[in-house]
């Protein structure tokens, strides 16, 4: 898998991908975004993880 670089206040772009997820395919998107995040959740520092992606 190619890895992913946000330029950018990270916080604020994962907030509004998820975000707009969940304006196209509805709220059920939020809770398929945070199980993906999961995966990764340990190495993004929690201050830099959006609350939309909080559980």
């Amino acid at each position: 898998m190619d890895d992913v670089k946000i330029t950018g206040n990270k916080k604020e772009v994962l907030n509004n991908l998820v975000s707009q997820y969940a304006k196209l395919f509805g709220r059920a998107s939020i809770e398929v975004c945070k199980e993906a995040f999961s995966a990764f959740s340990d190495k993004v520092p929690s201050s830099e993880v959006p609350d939309i992606l909080k559980n």
